[in-house]
């Protein structure tokens, strides 16, 4: 039972990486359930199967899943707990709040200051990690300490509450944001050293994608609005309005990388990373390029939830207005 367990638990690593097995190599499965039970060692009573883990596993590694030992490419114990966490799993919740959520009170704390506009900090953070469809905490990588990238989406959360009451945050505290991601140094130098490119790039990117992909973009990056508000927007199901925001940031990823490449002399590892760094600051970034451009418009206002902006961008007759197709499905 354990063996076929530990075979379905490493087709299901595959399966979400995208890649194959490669033939011939052997100790995946030993690796993997030696991995999980680590986990289960440190993470005491949390509930995350074998096979859930390995997907959470190759939904991350991707591509450079070519040998057991490039599993531990990624921090295998605390992308269980996030995916733990992703499945509401309710002691890996606790154990968040037990031994991470403190420091990140810390860092908030000394971002915004004031005890009631941390707590308003950490319960919005609470909600956008775990209680959003999908939950935020699914976009941990695995690639440095999970308490790092806590702190920094605390610190992304504190500023988007400073925007919404003064409408613009400089760009010495995008900066701040940044330096708290820090996920790899590698990732930091890359980030510091290519700052104007990578801005310059998304900004024209942006500036590429269809008109309806840009709205998406504008609704959830800037105007904050959940899929549930940009679905009401649409007048699409919420699951449709999914699909066509997953899609609107792949192709501005995409078309970001085109710009580096067009705009850089740079090595594959180096714009890689620098696509990583798009991947992983877009929700700080792109409000900030936007604001810089003069592309924002309004932030929230009227009816909780929908900016001004979104309300008359939508028009009666869904996303774009009338004359404007909707996306596609």
């Amino acid at each position: 039972m354990s063996a076929a367990r530990d075979v379905e638990a490493v087709e299901a690593l595959f399966q979400a990486a995208g890649v194959p097995r490669p033939a011939g190599v052997s100790g995946f499965e030993t690796a993997l359930s030696s991995l999980h039970a680590r986990a289960l060692e440190r993470w005491a009573g949390v509930e995350l199967s074998q096979g859930a883990f390995g997907e959470a596993l190759g939904r991350r590694l991707g591509a450079r899943l070519t040998t057991p030992a490039s599993i531990d490419l990624v921090r295998g114990d605390e992308v269980f707990l996030a995916a733990a966490c992703a499945a509401r799993d309710a002691r890996a919740l606790s154990h968040v709040e037990r031994v991470f959520i403190p420091k990140v009170r810390g860092v908030v704390a000394r971002q915004v200051g004031g005890r009631d506009l941390v707590d308003d900090v950490l319960q919005a953070l609470r909600k956008r990690l775990f209680a959003h469809d999908p939950p935020g905490i699914s976009g941990f990588l695995g690639l440095g300490p999970l308490q790092s990238w806590l702190c920094a989406a605390g610190v992304r959360e504190a500023l988007d509450q400073l925007r919404s009451q003064e409408r613009y945050v400089p760009e010495d505290e995008v900066e701040q944001v940044q330096a708290h991601v820090g996920e790899e140094p590698a990732l930091d130098f890359v980030r510091k050293r290519h700052a104007r490119d990578f801005r310059a790039a998304l900004r024209a990117a942006f500036d590429r994608l269809e008109p309806q992909e840009r709205l998406l973009l504008r609704w959830s990056h800037v105007d904050r609005l959940s899929i549930d508000d940009i679905a009401a927007l649409q007048q699409a199901h919420r699951a449709t309005a999914a699909r066509r925001l997953v899609r609107a940031r792949a192709r501005l990823v995409e078309l970001t990388r085109a710009e580096l490449v067009t705009a850089l002399a740079v090595t594959e590892q180096t714009l890689e990373s620098l696509i990583r760094v798009v991947r992983v600051d877009l929700d700080i970034t792109l409000p900030s390029a936007l604001v810089d451009d003069g592309a924002a418009g309004p932030v929230t206002t009227g009816a909780p939830g929908v900016s001004s902006t979104a309300r008359g961008a939508a028009g009666p007759g869904g996303a774009g207005g009338a004359g404007e197709p909707g996306a596609a499905n």
